[in-house]
């Protein structure tokens, strides 16, 4: 097409022409000159569009087009432009070329091509095309961010103590970027911790191999907010910071601490009865096999100053097989067998006001031992024990019985309805008492777990042990929540488990840190101030028959 014949003026058939007004050639010299070169080639040549780009990597995209009607005559060449430098391009101006050749008339429209980007730069593309090489057609153009390298906080894994494991993931390392610096920030009191917060810096990092840090000091019931973050140096020197998703650390501590060995001589096996009153804990050791010493001694613990004080001795016989718990005001012992292996059914009643023992109502459910006991609203509830028959043989029982310091009477209440069982655990909260575990001879182990509610007087099964059956374990409560752990499957366990009540579910805490052990249940175990305390029992990793434990542990959860 000539330009100049656009605006040729077109004369009359007749010799004399008339001459057109001055004014309406400057109307189509403004029109001529006023539109873009481009804008009148797109009119009177071919259309070209884009497709929506199609991204592949953090580093490169299929950009396809499609050019309009070929009959109007073969293309001679065309393809895709880019730049990065906000400015629209075109063939003459641009950062980036990718060139396809001539194109005629029976070949597919289409055109394709992957093109390499540099990772995090804003692109604008078009396509292009021309017939004569001299004159471009040219899509509209498309914006385009490209991918950058990308980080996770993968988790947040809190075991005990004061220290928690951070875990993170860089991916994207592989499209020639440069983490200059990685690792985690975190902070207490934003959700989107930034490098102006706490934080570490890990170093250089080129893999996509997933990378820990262990943060320590932490304190009690503080929330923190952690992610991961990277700093990244790309080709052409830039830097960029990119950050993961928050996760949250809620603060609940629970670990375990050593506090100190009990004092007194070792009962057998490390067995004894424990309960706690107010701020202080109260253990009784049972009998020693080796030497025939059946024990009365009796000892209380206090944490504010990490010590143990000999109180008044039990007054009662000296057994084993015996059963202890505690009011809010008295501490209850009782039940049992004395040296002889004979069943007792004596109850005994201790006021650490002026350190007494005094005997009270025997037990209504006859001679027992090994019976389960614990205290819910001032009132203690004892049985599913081992009782003697009238013939002197003994076999387990399922009756409970409540008694009532206040009248200084025994009630029996409903049967226990599981499966009858020796070393099995218990505890109570404010409201109701439990029972699960153990098994039906020494060598059979049972995961049931059972609810006691005084207030209708019914047992319910609820959530089984998530860890499995179990016997031989250490159970105690804090703040309306049971704690079960350690025990004997078919080996000697350290974990410890949550269940809350409220939920009926168990939740993993941290596992117990001491040597492991073997417990003769009860376990020595006692609450006090929001905190459980665990001790004594046995091993056999001395020459010995058994090595007897006197050390005591603190758990908070």
């Amino acid at each position: 097409m000539n330009h100049n014949q656009l605006f040729t003026i077109p004369q009359s058939g007749s010799s004399r022409g008339k001459t057109r007004p001055i004014w309406l050639f400057l109307l189509f010299g403004f029109v001529f000159f006023a539109c873009e070169p481009w804008e009148l080639e797109q009119q009177d040549y071919i259309q070209i569009e884009l497709e929506p780009i199609e991204t592949i990597s953090i580093d490169s995209v299929r950009i396809t087009g499609l050019i309009g009607d070929l009959s109007i005559g073969p293309i001679t060449a065309h393809g895709i432009l880019w730049s990065t430098n906000a400015i629209i391009p075109s063939f003459f101006e641009h950062d980036g070329k990718h060139a396809f050749g001539g194109k005629t008339i029976d070949q597919n429209p289409q055109f394709s091509a992957i093109i390499k980007l540099a990772p995090n730069t804003e692109y604008i593309f078009r396509g292009y095309a021309t017939t004569d090489g001299k004159n471009y057609v040219y899509s509209d153009p498309v914006a385009y961010i490209s991918g950058n390298a990308t980080i996770t906080t993968l988790g947040i894994d809190y075991e005990k103590e004061y220290s928690l494991e951070i875990s993170g993931k860089l991916t994207g390392t592989e499209k020639d970027l440069t983490a200059v610096k990685h690792g985690f920030c975190w902070s207490n009191k934003t959700e989107l911790p930034t490098l102006f917060d706490q934080f570490v810096n890990l170093g250089t990092r080129l893999t996509n191999d997933p990378f820990f840090y262990t943060l320590e000091g932490l304190e009690n019931e503080e929330d923190l907010f952690i992610r991961a973050y990277a700093i990244l140096q790309y080709a052409d020197l830039r830097a960029d910071t990119i950050y993961g998703n928050t996760l949250q650390f809620d603060g609940d501590l629970n670990f375990w601490s050593k506090v100190a060995d009990f004092p007194g001589a070792l009962s057998f096996l490390g067995n004894a009865l424990t309960f706690s009153i107010g701020d202080k804990g109260y253990l009784k050791p049972q009998f020693r096999v080796f030497d025939g010493d059946l024990r009365s001694d009796f000892w209380e613990y206090d944490p504010e100053t990490d010590a143990w004080t000999q109180k008044a001795n039990f007054s009662g016989p000296p057994r084993s097989g015996a059963t202890a718990s505690a009011t809010d005001r008295y501490g209850y012992v009782g039940l049992g067998s004395d040296e002889t292996r004979s069943l007792l059914q004596d109850f005994w009643q201790y006021d650490p006001m002026d350190d007494s023992w005094e005997q009270k109502a025997d037990f209504a459910g006859g001679p027992t031992e090994n019976a389960i006991g614990f205290a819910i609203d001032g009132k203690c509830y004892w049985g599913v024990g081992r009782k003697v028959n009238p013939d002197y043989s003994k076999e387990l029982t399922a009756t409970l019985w409540e008694y009532d310091p206040a009248g200084d009477e025994w009630t029996q209440k409903e049967d226990f309805p599981g499966p009858l069982r020796v070393g099995g655990i218990h505890f109570s909260t404010a409201t109701n008492g439990y029972f699960g575990l153990g098994g039906g001879s020494f060598t059979t182990s049972l995961d049931d777990f059972w609810e006691y509610a005084p207030t209708n007087n019914t047992w319910t099964r609820k959530a089984d042990f998530v860890a499995g059956p179990r016997r031989n374990a250490a159970a105690l409560s804090i703040n309306d929540k049971g704690y079960v752990g350690l025990g004997e499957t078919d080996a000697r366990e350290i974990d410890f488990w949550e269940y809350d009540p409220m939920t009926n579910a168990w939740n993993p805490r941290a596992d117990f840190i001491g040597e492991k052990r073997v417990i003769i249940t009860p376990a020595a175990t006692f609450s006090i101030a929001g905190k459980g305390y665990l001790g004594l029992g046995f091993n056999f990793s001395t020459v010995n028959f058994a090595n007897e434990l006197k050390d005591f542990w603190v758990f908070d959860p």
